[in-house]
């Protein structure tokens, strides 16, 4: 089965990371994936030395017909079998090209749309695909009621996973780069800096400023970037810092790629988002065996297996927040046994095996099918 897998760009985030390791593991599974990139960013390297087939087509207008055309012609330079996007952008070039062909087209929906053309392009091309995959049951929720698209057809349910060997680290000790004393006791978060304040970053900082002074051994690590022009909100973060006195414990790394050093670094991982699609990074903190406090949020409850596997928060609330991080912290059962619980749910449900068994089986029913569905989400 050859599968044409796309991305827009390769800025480092959660849906190119997934991506990433679906193509790096695609062939264990019976698959002969190409990939082709819209755009570059910082992950072009590891996508080019990825073992696969790799082509860069820059998209140059919103609906760009030269990059249409290259599609058509890598379907037929490839034999290939389906189409898989990750964005509307994607999948509307992929239809087009795919179009009067025997070559399936799959959207795979990733997160929420929160840029007006998004919603649109995903209202128009969601009811044209063979087959739309939604990456989270709280996601699929958020379309219907959001976007009134209808998913009583043509979805799919195939959660995001990780390979846990991606997450070995390097070796590279970031609390001695950092200067961080070895017997302190660090929490940390891994996402990007955006403008609307959606990793919820500026909670963390409060409610690390809410923890006793007695506590302020703690240190607060945030590995992420911010976006070009979304540098506000991470200054946003600094400054509260700065003006609570607590600048000096609290640390911010910036894009990294060594997320697995970093997440060895800490003691307790803080995930406080207020939406996601399936979020990797705290995928990756449970599968590295991390205790987790998560918001309250459906798509962090899914991966928590409904908050079993982590220590809840309300959505926003640094008060609570800060509570949660107090009881872990002065708890080494609780975060051994939260640690254990979260890397077991996430080892069951969250590897390249559990996620390629599903997406398999998506693929033969798709290539079986004509335009007519009938199925309701497969799990």
């Amino acid at each position: 089965m050859n599968i044409l897998y796309t991305l827009d760009s390769l800025n480092r985030g959660g849906a190119e990371t997934f991506v990433l390791d679906l193509c790096r593991n695609a062939g264990r599974f019976g698959i002969t994936p190409v990939f082709a990139a819209f755009g570059g960013g910082t992950l072009e390297d590891d996508f080019r030395a990825g073992g696969f087939e790799f082509i860069k087509i820059e998209r140059r207008a919103p609906l760009d017909p030269r990059l249409v055309i290259r599609l058509r012609k890598l379907i037929r330079e490839f034999n290939i079998d389906i189409i898989h996007t990750s964005q509307p952008v994607e999948a509307l070039h992929a239809y087009f090209a795919a179009f009067l062909t025997r070559t399936k087209c799959i959207q795979s929906h990733q997160g929420v749309y929160s840029e007006k053309r998004n919603k649109i392009a995903a209202r128009f091309i969601t009811p044209l695909v063979d087959a739309n995959i939604t990456v989270s049951e709280s996601l699929r929720i958020w379309l219907e009621n959001e976007l009134r698209v209808d998913t009583s057809k043509r979805f799919y349910l195939a959660y995001n996973s990780v390979e846990p060997s991606r997450l070995a680290p390097t070796g590279n000790d970031v609390r001695d780069e950092l200067g961080i004393a070895k017997e302190a006791l660090v929490i940390g978060n891994v996402g990007n800096f955006m403008v609307s304040g959606r990793k919820e970053q500026l909670t963390i900082c409060r409610a690390f400023s809410k923890l006793p002074a007695d506590e302020r051994k703690l240190a607060l690590i945030f590995a992420g970037k911010a976006r070009l022009g979304e540098q506000d909100y991470l200054e946003r973060c600094k400054a509260f810092c700065a003006d609570a006195g607590i600048a000096d414990l609290v640390f911010f790394l910036g894009e990294r790629d060594d997320i697995p050093d970093v997440l060895k670094a800490l003691d307790i991982f803080v995930f406080a988002s207020v939406a996601e699609g399936l979020p990797i990074a705290l995928i990756e903190a449970m599968l590295a065996g991390l205790p987790v406090v998560a918001s309250d949020i459906p798509q962090n409850l899914e991966v928590t297996n409904q908050g079993q596997t982590a220590r809840i928060f309300p959505v926003g609330d640094p008060d609570s927040l800060a509570g949660a991080i107090h009881e872990l912290a002065n708890d080494p059962v609780a975060r051994e046994k939260t640690a254990a619980a979260g890397r077991d749910f996430a080892l069951k449900k969250f590897t390249m095996e559990s996620h390629f068994e599903t997406l398999l089986g998506i693929y033969r029913e798709v290539m079986g099918s004509k335009r007519e569905f009938t199925n309701d989400i497969a799990t």
